[in-house]
């Protein structure tokens, strides 16, 4: 099964469709950042998992880890 790519776009369980804007691996878990392609805007960040042939996007709403990922994806892109 191939992962998510950056750049695609998916549809999730509540209809709403995606755009995987950048991937982060910390601790053997692959989170996506997604913005939505429908407004209002919002980005959201999901766990990628790989159940058989499917890829499922768990949502994080620890509101923790989403502050943790999203400081670090700040740092990955600071000098962009």
């Amino acid at each position: 099964m191939n992962r998510l790519e950056v750049g695609e776009v998916v549809t999730l369980d509540n209809g709403g469709e995606y755009i995987c804007f950048d991937k982060l691996e910390q601790d053997g878990i692959t989170y996506a950042f997604m913005l939505s392609n429908f407004t209002p805007l919002t980005i959201d960040v999901a766990v990628e998992e790989i159940d058989g042939k499917e890829i499922k996007l768990k949502y994080v709403d620890d509101q923790k880890k989403r502050e943790e990922l999203f400081k670090i994806f700040t740092e990955k892109h600071k000098n962009d």
